[in-house]
This record gives structure tokens, sequence and C-alpha cells, in this order.
């Protein structure tokens, strides 16, 4: 938590506006001292102000604002973890019912954290936690999921096995959200087996599966099985179902997703499964059917069945950012049918949420009223690009690169678009000249290395793939292809560099298992 003066200032505002009682004209004179020293850059004369403050006006209700001010100072001016201590404990011993309590305990348990004191850090984590249980902080999902896992790791460094342990059982005892307790009872899993305690193992990760099937943490529970089947009874199949569908989503594979929805609703009475299954159908449909105004109905109806389900958040976002803007620019469309630009607006909206047929056909349309416009045919060109159709995005390309001739983005998908037709030469005039306008853009060198790399230009490949690498060492995907291409160039040395280089960066990325597999062939030749 870093206060800068602007929010003390704030600060002071608004407890004035709310007309709190200060005590004395000379405690205001202090305190306003102190914000403005602050934002001057005096922070020693700042400190003392603040400690002037403090001990004219302790019960203030700006006094935990100025503790916490000159806690900031300490640590991120004078790097003085102790001092910055000694003003943390002071919220936690004298304002311990304030909304600044629970932080005041994390900025202290990242201060212990700091300094390798990891058992006394686990201690401040979990304080913070429980002050924010105990007095109803306004603290989001992810606060409490941060200061939890991080009381258990600091707990774990300690080495005590036990209060990581204990530590996540509370988290389960004070109704957290779901995708913090399945994170709970995952690592509870994980260290009663690292303890040898396989049954109680076995029945955390047991309950991942069955109560919290939209967790991040599914699939790595549901690779447990050898470990649940040894203490637990789990009926597999309809969960190994709704797997595949995940798998099939990412694939793109909508209308084989839908069918294992079909599968898992007709086998499995699991009511947190099947609700999971529920919101996906809704959502598969109508990506499919592209109709959102009958999508919003149905999620509508959903979340009154579901009110605080596992889904109800993704829902109610989806609706809100997503369905109902599309939903309402299906009826500005009904009512101006002929109106290019809602039409434009309709049909770029369809492809961002993966409709792309209704879209192509609503852009299309758009693009009948305006044929000249340069936007809609670039959107199209997207579209088109989207759903393999290769010679139509050339076209759309080419007509709004007539008008914007130096819009790298179309320029490289127009570059990728000839690729896809089979049209090499041509792919690689628009990569050349993306590398001419953008040459410190790694993605060009990326690009253009591997319309290279297509041509059969394998030693140019590599050096623009270097050239991405040199640009960005993190432009992880540059990595894999050199791998590619240096295994291609007889270069077994590189090209284990390269997929190395890609792991490091990434080891679950999308061609991590693909650079694992090339590895483990190009060290045993």
């Amino acid at each position: 938590m870093k206060i800068r003066s602007g929010t003390i200032l704030a600060s002071m505002t608004v407890l004035a506006l709310l007309g709190m009682t200060v005590p004395t004209a000379s405690a205001i004179s202090e305190f306003d001292r102190a914000a403005r020293l602050t934002l001057a850059g005096d922070h020693d004369a700042a400190l003392r102000e603040y400690e002037a403050f403090l001990s004219r006006a302790p019960e203030d209700p700006r006094a935990p604002v100025a503790a916490a001010a000159a806690a900031n100072i300490h640590l991120e001016v004078r790097r003085d973890t102790t001092a910055a201590i000694t003003a943390w404990n002071r919220i936690l011993t004298e304002h311990r019912g304030s909304h600044w309590s629970s932080e005041a305990a994390r900025m202290k348990g990242s201060c212990e954290e700091a300094r390798g004191r990891w058992s006394d850090a686990g201690e401040a984590y979990e304080l913070a936690f429980n002050l924010a249980i105990e007095h109803d902080h306004d603290t989001s999902d992810a606060w409490i999921n941060q200061v939890t896992m991080a009381a258990a790791n600091c707990y774990d460094r300690a080495g005590d096995r036990p209060r990581v342990i204990l530590t996540y059982q509370k988290v389960l005892e004070s109704s957290p959200s779901p995708e913090v307790a399945a994170t709970a009872l995952y690592q509870i899993g994980e260290n009663h087996e690292a303890d040898n305690r396989s049954e109680e193992a076995a029945q955390s990760y047991a309950r991942v599966i069955e109560e919290y099937p939209s967790s991040q943490l599914f699939q790595q529970a549901m690779q447990k099985r050898e470990i649940i089947d040894r203490h637990a009874t789990l009926e597999w199949s309809p969960f190994e179902t709704y797997a595949e569908g995940s798998r099939l989503i990412n694939q793109g594979d909508f209308e084989g997703a839908l069918r294992t929805c079909t599968e898992v609703l007709a086998a499995s009475d699991n009511p947190a499964l099947r609700e999971c299954v529920e919101y996906r159908q809704i959502a598969l449909e109508t990506t499919r059917d592209g109709d959102y105004t009958t999508g919003c109905r149905r999620l509508e109806s959903y979340l009154d069945l579901h009110p605080r389900g596992l889904r109800t958040e993704m829902a109610e976002q989806t609706l809100e950012e997503n369905w109902r803007p599309l939903a309402r620019l299906e009826a500005s469309s009904r009512a101006n049918p002929n109106d290019a630009g809602t039409l434009h607006a309709l049909g770029q909206g369809y492809v961002r949420a993966r409709s792309i047929d209704k879209g192509i056909v609503t852009l299309e349309a758009a693009r009948a009223q305006d044929p000249t416009d340069a936007i809609t045919q670039r959107t199209l060109g997207f579209a088109y690009a989207g759903a393999g159709r290769n010679e139509e995005a050339r076209d759309a390309f080419g007509v709004y690169l007539d008008q914007r001739p130096d819009d790298v983005n179309a320029i490289n998908m127009m570059g990728y678009t000839c690729l896809g037709i089979g049209d090499v030469d041509e792919a690689l005039t628009y990569f050349e000249k993306y590398v001419e306008i953008a040459p410190d853009e790694a993605n060009a060198h990326d690009s253009y290395g591997e319309g290279l790399m297509r041509a059969g230009r394998l030693e140019e490949s590599a050096h623009q793939y270097e050239m991405a690498i040199e640009i960005d060492p993190s432009f992880y995907y540059s990595y894999f292809m050199l791998g590619q291409v240096y295994e291609r160039l007889n270069n077994p040395v590189k090209a284990i560099g390269a997929y190395e280089g890609y792991l490091d960066i990434v080891s679950s990325g999308p061609q991590a298992d693909q650079a694992r597999a090339a590895l483990d062939t190009l060290r045993t030749q």
C-alpha cells in the first residue's frame, strides 16, 4: 500500500465533508503540513509532523491515515522496514477496528517477508485475513486469496506445514468465493500429499472436482486420479466429458462442445457440474446462433436460478459487458436496418463474441450500404481471416490498404492471408513492408521470419527470428519457431537452445508439449 500525499489530502477532505470532529486547530495544521511536506518531497519534516499529529490527536479518525503515511515514508523512501513495521503496529494496536487495519497487517507481513522472518510474516498475513473477515472490510476475492496464499507460503518456508493447512481450513470457514475455496482445497490436498496423508489429500482433491468444476484448478485435480481412486469414490465419466468440452472450446469446436453438454446433463445429477454445464450450453448456443437478445433472456433466467452460484459472477459480467450491448445493437438494427454505422458496430460485436458467421453477414450488409468505407473493409478482412476465408480476406484488406497503406496490423494480416492461399511471394512483400515501417517491433521480424521459412529461405528466417528475440527477449513464439528452423537446418545445439528459451518463458504455453517432445528427440540424437 503505497500512500501518496494526494491520497492523504483526499482522505482529510472526505473526513471534513463527513463532519467528523478534530480535537484542535493545531492537530489540523500538523496533519495538513505533513501532507503538504510529503507532496513537496520533504519526507523528514513530514515524518516529524505526522508524529506530532499522532501524539496530539491519537483518537482522531485520521490517525491511522497518518500512521500509514509515516510507514510508507519509512518503507519507500528510507528503506527502513523496522520503522515501517513499528508504524504498522501502531495501527494494529491503536486502530485495530479501522478499515486500515487489515491492510496494515498485510504490509507488515510484506516487510517481515522481505526480512526472511517467515513465521512472523505468516502470522501478519493471517492477521490481515482475520481482520478483514472480523470487521467486514471491503476486500476483493483477489486480496483475500493473495494474503492467504502469502501466509501459507511463508509458513511453508518456515517448515510449518500444519499451519499451512490450518490457514487454508480457516479460509474455507469464511464463506469464500468459489475460486478461493477451490484454491484452499487444492493446497490442503497438496500439503497432505506431501506429508504422506494420502487419504486426506484424496478427499480434498475430490472436493475440488465435485464442488468446483468452474475452478482453474479443476484440470489439475483431475490429474490426481490415482490417489483419489485409492481412497474415494468418484464417478469420473461426466467430469471427463466436461473436461473434454473445455478442450473442444479451446479448439473452436463449439458443436462438439455442445454435444458434451448434452451428455453430461443426461449422465450426472451433480448440482455444481450441472450448473456449470447449463451456463456453458447457453453461452455456446448463443454464440453459435448469434442471437444475443434471446441469449440475454436465457442468461437472466439462469441467474434467477443461481443467484450465488459458481458461474454467477461470470454470467453477470458476460451480460453487462458483452451481451446486453449486443442486444441493444440488435434492437437498433431492427429499427434502422439500413444504417451502415449500426450494422458495422453490430457485426464487429458479433465477431468479438466469436459469432463469426453472423458477424460476417452483418458486416457484408454494412459494406453494401457503403462499399468505400475503409473501416468496414478492415473489420471484414479480420472476420474473413478468422473464418479461414482467405481469398475474401485478401480482397477486403486490399481495399482497406488502398486507403490506409501504413496500417501495420492490416499489412501483417494481409501477409498471413496470402500465406493462407499459398502465395508465399506476395506474403513476403507485405512482411517486408511491415519490417520497413516498424523495424523495432519484434512481431514484424517474427512474421517476416515465418514467411521466409515458408519460402524455404531458412538462414534468413533464423536471422529474422533472432532479431525479434533481440528486440524483445520475452517474445516466446519466436523461440519456438527458431527451434523449428534450426531443426530443419540440422543444427541441434541451437535448436535445443531455442526450445529451452521458449520453455523458460512459458512452461505451459501453447507449444510447450511440442517443444518438450522436440527436446526429448534432439537430446537422444
